[in-house]
């Protein structure tokens, strides 16, 4: 519920700084929007994460959520990172590429939640022999941003300054959910294992006492 109330509010915030109100003059406004409508899509992708982690707590978890929610993650990142590339394509003001890049690495922190959804997705009730693999989700938009951000130092722009230490933070945010994901699978999958050691250690018991 307060992710939600969180991401309502997000949004609202950014399409007031992009229809003109909140004050400010016009490339502050248009800064602060697009990175508000960043903020406002990693939130509508916790709204997701916590949706899964609740409803497999309270053992409601449907079928439909499998692709529901990992879905709209993957949607919304995508969303970011292709706004980001339009604002690029479109426009050339240094204040504006900046608030491009950092919607672009928003939308890489949407992709590494996207991880979490898809990984508690993956394995809940059924085995899935690729889950191992989604941890690399966010190393690879951890590289990214940090690629960007070495990209916008080198291109020496006083104005893109700001958006390359930011893409740093969020390099390092990726970072940290990687973590969060690599104990998260390293706990599934020892149970998995647990589960199939406890199997077949029973199935010899049983057949023992079949024999006697």
């Amino acid at each position: 519920m307060k992710a939600a109330i969180a991401a309502l509010v997000t949004w609202a915030f950014a399409i007031t700084l992009l229809a003109g109100g909140g004050g400010g003059d016009a490339d502050g406004r248009f800064t602060s929007g697009h990175v508000m409508i960043g903020l406002a899509l990693v939130c509508t992708c916790l709204i997701g994460l916590v949706a899964s982690i609740l409803r497999q707590i309270q053992n409601t978890y449907t079928p439909r959520e499998h692709a529901l929610w990992p879905g709209t993650a993957a949607v919304l990142g995508a969303v970011g990172i292709v706004w980001g590339l339009v604002l690029i394509a479109v426009h050339s003001r240094p204040s504006q590429l900046s608030a491009a890049f950092v919607l672009i690495g928003l939308g890489l922190i949407c992709w590494s939640i996207l991880s979490k959804v898809l990984l508690l997705a993956l394995v809940w009730r059924r085995t899935a022999t690729l889950a191992n693999r989604v941890p690399l989700i966010p190393v690879g938009t951890a590289l990214l941003c940090l690629f960007l951000a070495a990209f916008l130092f080198e291109s020496g722009e006083s104005a893109v300054l700001v958006a390359a230490r930011v893409l740093i933070g969020l390099g390092a945010i990726c970072f940290s959910l990687y973590s969060i994901v690599s104990i998260l699978e390293s706990g599934t999958s020892g149970a998995r294992n647990g589960a199939s050691g406890a199997a077949g250690t029973e199935a010899p018991s049983r057949d023992t006492r079949a024999r006697e």
